[in-house]
This record gives structure tokens, sequence and C-alpha cells, in this order.
């Protein structure tokens, strides 16, 4: 009895170690991201090139190029309430992303141009 007492306490405190927390949770699957699939190939002027996990501000930030057409500050100036409440619409319905959102973490976006990289055109946190 002895024993078995043993290693069931054995057993729970080695599944209380191996719990991944939300924020290394996030951590993994940001890196594994960029790893994975970055830079994404261009859709609709838009690339992804990395993902983070941001701990201190619990944010996912991702880095994104525009090229193309759509390579115009002008455009994104004209139009940032729209971009604005389209990204939020999508990130708030995004159901892969739900837990994280449940749990108070936020979603960043950097756009940078292609054509002059140090200017970005669009940055929105959700």
């Amino acid at each position: 009895m002895r024993n078995l007492f043993f290693v069931l306490a054995c057993s729970m405190m080695l599944f209380a170690s191996c719990h991944e927390s939300i924020e290394d949770r996030a951590e993994r699957e940001a890196r594994d991201y960029t790893r994975l699939m970055c830079p994404t190939p261009v859709q609709n002027d838009t690339r992804v090139d990395s993902m983070v996990f941001d701990r201190n501000t619990r944010t996912f930030v991702y880095y994104a190029t525009i090229s193309g057409k759509m390579d115009n500050k002008k455009v994104f100036d004209a139009n940032k309430e729209q971009m604005d409440q389209d990204m939020r619409a999508a990130i708030n319905n995004d159901t892969g992303i739900k837990t994280y959102r449940d749990a108070g973490i936020k979603v960043r976006y950097i756009c940078r141009s292609q054509s002059n990289p140090k200017q970005i055109l669009f940055e929105g946190i959700y």
C-alpha cells in the first residue's frame, strides 16, 4: 500500500511538471510556426515573415511584408479604419487562437513595405 501511494505521488508530480503554461505553449507555437511556415508564400500582396510571442506584453507579434500594388502608404492611410475593423473581426472569429484570446493574449500585426523596409504601412494590436 505504501509503495502504491509513493508511485501515485511520483506520477502526479511528473504530470504536474510536464504541464505547459499558456505562455510556454504560445512561445513554442510561435517559434514552430516561424520555423515551419515562414516566410509564407505571397498572397494578396502580403507575406508573413515571422511570428513571435512577447511574454512581457503577452502578445503574439506577426511581422509581414507588403508588396506589389498594395505597397503604398497612401492606400493604407486612406483605409486604415476599415482595415483595422476587418483585422479585429478576423482575429475575433479565428477559432485557432480562441484559447489564447480567452487567456487575455493579444495579437499584434506589423506590416512593412517591401520597397522601403523601414516604413511601417500598418500596425495594430487586438
